[in-house]
């Protein structure tokens, strides 16, 4: 009985430590996921300030064509 008084012991003590050290990965990793969703953002962001930085030189292109033939 009392082999199985300590066994229960240590399980309920492992499962204490495993919660916590489980509830400190849960902030980690939710910290990671805040820096994808910025990093995608910042994609998406990156890729539209592109497309128009290319269509105002596209129209300047084609003012300075029509002035100058």
């Amino acid at each position: 009985m009392n082999q199985l008084v300590d066994r229960v012991g240590h399980l309920e003590a492992s499962a204490i430590t495993i919660g916590e050290e489980v509830s400190e990965m849960k902030l980690v990793t939710d910290d990671v996921r805040r820096w994808k969703l910025r990093h995608r953002w910042l994609g998406v962001t990156g890729i539209a300030a592109r497309a128009l930085a290319i269509s105002q030189a596209e129209a300047i292109r084609r003012i300075i064509f029509g002035i100058t033939g």
